[in-house]
This record gives C-alpha cells, structure tokens and sequence, in this order.
C-alpha cells in the first residue's frame, strides 16, 4: 500500500507532545472505523501527521 499522497509538511516548531496529540486525537475520531484501527499503527501516525501539517503546493 503506497502512501505517498498522505506525506505531512512539518512546521519547524512542531513537538513530539503535538504529534503524539495528533495520533491520539486521530484514533479518537476513527475508533468506530474497523477499516482504520486494523491498519498499522504507523499509517495511522503518516495520516494523522498528514491531517495536522498537510503540504500546500
């Protein structure tokens, strides 16, 4: 499975603590979603970075 239209765009103050509140928030949204919670934890992570710091271009 390619993954390559959900690369996220960093800001250059971004933290860990606001990655990981990303993820979580992320999994909150989606806990209902069968399809999303048996996919591996890191597409999980790439979309929920993805989501918070999405590429303009």
């Amino acid at each position: 499975m390619c993954v390559c239209y959900m690369m996220p765009c960093f800001l250059p103050n971004a933290t860990n603590e606001d990655d990981v509140a990303a993820f979580t928030a992320l999994a909150a949204a989606k806990a209902g979603d069968a399809k999303a919670m048996g996919a591996p934890p890191v597409l999980g992570l790439i979309r929920a970075l993805a989501t918070k710091y999405p590429c303009k271009g």
